[in-house]
């Protein structure tokens, strides 16, 4: 059986929170309490899904993650409890020719998180 480690990096706006880790059939994997505003956490599991249910007093923050094949994966969740922002932010990249200036319409973006 093929087993996948996600490192998640999880930046909660107000301490403490509960963190619940259900798999893509609703079934609970783990279960943390969240104290302070950075926490890192390392989970091992199967699926192409996991979900992160994130509670804090009376308010429920709802994220999927979809998982890829790779043994390891890393992940950065932020969790804004009481507020009006959107909980994901989509940003927008405009890609132009260096020489020239003139856009771009198909590349291949890699990105790479840093550590």
């Amino acid at each position: 059986m093929f087993f996948k480690s996600v490192i998640l990096n999880i930046y909660c706006s107000k301490v403490p929170c509960k963190l619940t880790i259900l798999s893509f059939d609703n079934k609970i994997v783990e279960e943390y309490e969240i104290k302070t505003y950075y926490s890192k956490l390392c989970i091992r599991t199967n699926n192409c899904m996991i979900k992160l249910l994130a509670t804090n007093k009376n308010q429920t923050i709802y994220q999927k993650l979809y998982l890829n094949c790779k043994f390891c994966q890393k992940y950065c969740v932020n969790f804004a409890f009481f507020t009006i922002l959107p909980q994901k932010l989509f940003n927008y990249i405009k890609l132009t020719d260096k020489t020239y200036g003139f856009p771009i319409s198909k590349a291949i973006l890699n990105f790479q998180l840093s550590s």
